[in-house]
């Protein structure tokens, strides 16, 4: 199989109401894709293509969730600048996936005459992408990188273990989150008994449950590992 999928970024100067940017994701009209940035679905605005307008600068989540058999789902960051457009291209061939950005500039040829301007094209480079191949049933998209810089701002103003485990599994009730995301989040709690109460409430909403078993390694006691494997064993 293979997709060629296209994602534009460009960016517009407002002088009234400031910088902003605005996203559009091209790609092929199948299989189809949804976009979701910074963690909020966005619609196609036709078989082929979805635009956001006005995106905030600074550092966006961009997920591709491709409508394949496997719908896999690719996520990259991206540090938007004004002004600015980042494109990027994904292709994929059989099993391979790669992401390559280059970005196109407007500048000003004479700075004393603001309407000769010129453009400025950076030369292609592969992107840090991270790819992931959902469970049967998964919910929607994991939680950004964001989402959890946040949750350990919380939980490092609270000094009971009680009260940071409340913080923890009220966020695990109600998102979703990979087997990564459960790692660092539970880590951020000292007791074993705890942390296995949490992994517990978090397999129904993880997105990827094939390496649900690598959760073993937050267990140094003997007695929990045997307790994790129990109940990893009771779910098949």
């Amino acid at each position: 199989m293979r997709v060629a999928l296209f994602v534009l970024i460009y960016f517009t100067h407002s002088l009234a109401f400031g910088q902003h940017a605005s996203l559009v994701v091209q790609g092929p009209e199948q299989p189809e894709m949804k976009l979701f940035l910074n963690g909020a679905p966005w619609n196609a605005t036709s078989a082929s293509r979805i635009q956001i307008d006005s995106i905030g600068l600074g550092v966006q989540t961009v997920d591709i969730q491709i409508e394949d058999s496997l719908k896999t789902l690719l996520r990259t960051s991206i540090f938007t600048y004004p002004n600015i457009t980042y494109v990027l291209s994904l292709n994929t061939e059989e099993d391979s996936l790669s992401l390559t950005q280059h970005e196109i500039s407007t500048q000003y040829s004479d700075e004393t005459n603001k309407n000769l301007t010129e453009t400025v094209v950076t030369d292609a480079r592969e992107m840090e992408i991270n790819v992931f191949q959902p469970s049967e049933n998964q919910c929607a998209i994991p939680l950004t990188p964001n989402d959890i810089t946040e949750v350990k701002e919380q939980v490092k103003l609270v000094y009971f273990e009680k009260e940071k485990t409340q913080i923890i599994e009220d966020l695990l009730a109600s998102s979703c989150y990979t087997v990564s995301q459960i790692n660092e989040l539970i880590s951020l709690v000292d007791n074993e008994e705890r942390r296995l109460g949490l992994i517990k409430i978090t397999y129904p909403n993880c997105f990827n449950r094939s390496e649900f078993t690598s959760l073993k390694s937050l267990f140094l006691l003997e007695r929990y590992q045997k307790e994790f494997n129990s109940w990893i064993n009771s779910l098949k």
